[in-house]
């Protein structure tokens, strides 16, 4: 398993106060970690972009742009952000059994976000869609992530998980 943060290490220390602690226990079951990863930017990254992989998750992207979450300019970076990660990590997928599983909130403001059609912009499909399991993350604390609140949490719920497969491969035709 590979985990990466587009924070530094030192950026990960100041915003929240658990997440060296959570990078060790990480590291300790085996996991890589790899920190300063922009998705924007990852295909060159040599520190990820030499394989191929199965499952690729990103839980709750978020820009870090001020503003309520309904705002026009939020919405259009965050849609942004979300087209550009199913860009780049659709060609980091197995090209056979790869998945992406990308979670978002759902309802308004966030079905703007239009995950289906980005997925379909980027030769995705959409196998299935869910209420995001978080059953599946036992100790998952979602957090703000930006400004002077990072390390608070905010309500997940109502949110939806998303599996996508490359169109035409079997991960896109299996259900």
């Amino acid at each position: 398993m590979t985990c990466t943060s587009l924070n530094t290490k030192d950026e990960l220390k100041t915003m929240y106060k658990y997440a060296l602690n959570h990078i060790c226990c990480l590291v300790k079951l085996g996991a890589k970690v790899v920190l300063g990863v922009d998705v924007r930017t990852m295909l060159d990254d040599a520190r990820i972009n030499h394989q191929q992989y199965d499952v690729i998750v990103f839980n709750q992207p978020y820009t870090g742009v001020f503003g309520k979450d309904c705002n026009v300019e939020v919405i259009k970076e965050n849609k942004a952000l979300i087209n550009d990660f199913l860009a780049y990590s659709s060609k980091m997928l197995n090209d056979v059994k790869g998945v992406i599983h990308l979670s978002t909130k759902s309802g308004e403001p966030y079905d703007l976000l239009d995950v289906r059609g980005l997925a379909n912009k980027n030769g995705l499909v959409v196998r299935k869609e869910m209420k995001f399991p978080l059953k599946d993350y036992p100790f998952y604390i979602n957090k703000r992530g930006f400004g002077p609140r990072a390390d608070d949490t905010y309500p997940l719920q109502p949110s939806s998980t998303f599996v996508l497969g490359i169109r035409g491969s079997s991960a896109a035709l299996r259900q």
